[in-house]
């Protein structure tokens, strides 16, 4: 696993982020006035999706690296 502490240079990356993460990224997002309203919205269904075990597709998955980097770049930093 890569950047485990959501280092801007390193993030992590999104296939290993649990519910509780995106939630808690999508919280940070929403508090730190960072992303925007889709890219919240995402984070916090990332969140849903990933707590009831559901695989995301290639899509997601690609459009939640981008959520995730620019997050870091942002200042979050996965703590949860």
């Amino acid at each position: 696993m890569t950047g485990t502490n959501g280092d801007p240079l390193n993030p992590p990356n999104a296939i290993w982020l649990s519910s509780d993460h995106w939630m808690a990224l999508a919280k940070w997002a929403k508090q730190a006035n960072q992303l925007n309203g889709f890219n919240r919205q995402f984070a916090y269904s990332m969140g849903r999706l990933v707590g009831k075990g559901h695989d995301l597709n290639e899509k997601q998955l690609k459009h939640a690296q981008q959520i995730v980097e620019t997050a870091c770049a942002a200042g979050w930093r996965m703590t949860v």
